[in-house]
């Protein structure tokens, strides 16, 4: 999921400047985009705009380290902020991100219950921050050598971001089901059985290395996929993916 929002990024580079050559830039203000490459300065940046929302505020939490403080301490500045406020928040990380940086503290914080909520998907590089629906804030892929951030207001470029964040939103895991989830697998051989899943091992196979009969162990099985909703043992592995269980 988040893989696909990463490949999409790697190209939105031409689309913003397709959209720059069209449009005379004036004032700083009204640039559709500016960028730099000091952390600092971007981190800044995105404090002046989480504080400014009104709406709402879409973030894909990187894992790199850098800009990964530069999100969570955003965020903790100003969870304070939010109570009472209407702006909806929505976080998109990796199940590691959101256990190491105790996300789940930011759920249900603001106005009205779930105002901020926390969904996990796998692990990305890149950082991505939209207010409002009309700006946005691009971190480069570190690993391409690029530590340039891009502060994005091309409005056609901003719902692209938007539409690619929305996608991943729908097809992510929220934090509250995989802690769920985790919790049951925790018990008994949970975590052992999706790993033959997903390994393939027949009925037979797994059974002998968990020292119990064919029927326990498919029993166990139909458990945990009811515990996952998964209608087929295929779709417990992909769940499993998902949300990052093994």
């Amino acid at each position: 999921m988040v893989d696909d929002v990463d490949d999409a990024l790697r190209q939105v580079r031409t689309l913003i400047e397709s959209v720059v050559t069209r449009h005379q830039v004036r004032t700083l203000d009204q640039s559709l985009l500016v960028t730099t490459e000091d952390a600092e300065t971007a981190a800044q940046a995105l404090d002046r705009l989480v504080a400014h929302a009104q709406q709402s505020v879409c973030v894909l939490v990187p894992s790199q380290p850098t800009g990964l403080k530069a999100v969570t301490g955003a965020l903790e500045g100003l969870a304070g902020d939010w109570t009472g406020s209407a702006v909806r928040v929505r976080l998109i990380c990796s199940p590691e991100v959101a256990v190491a940086h105790r996300l789940a503290d930011f759920e249900g914080v603001g106005k009205e219950s779930g105002s901020v909520q926390v969904r996990l998907a796998g692990e990305s590089q890149r950082g991505l921050v939209i207010i409002d629906n009309r700006v946005a804030l691009v971190r480069s892929d570190p690993d391409s050598g690029d530590k340039q951030a891009s502060l994005v207001r091309a409005p056609v470029v901003v719902r692209a971001l938007h539409d690619m964040f929305m996608s991943s939103w729908r097809r992510s895991i929220p934090l509250a089901e995989y802690e769920r989830i985790s919790e049951y697998l925790r018990g008994g051989s949970g975590t052992r059985i999706l790993r033959f899943l997903y390994e393939g091992y027949t009925d037979e196979a797994a059974a002998r290395e968990l020292s119990v009969s064919v029927r326990t162990y498919r029993r166990r099985v139909a458990e945990i996929m009811r515990a996952l909703g998964a209608t087929s043992r295929f779709q417990a592995g992909v769940y499993t993916l998902k949300m990052g269980l093994l």
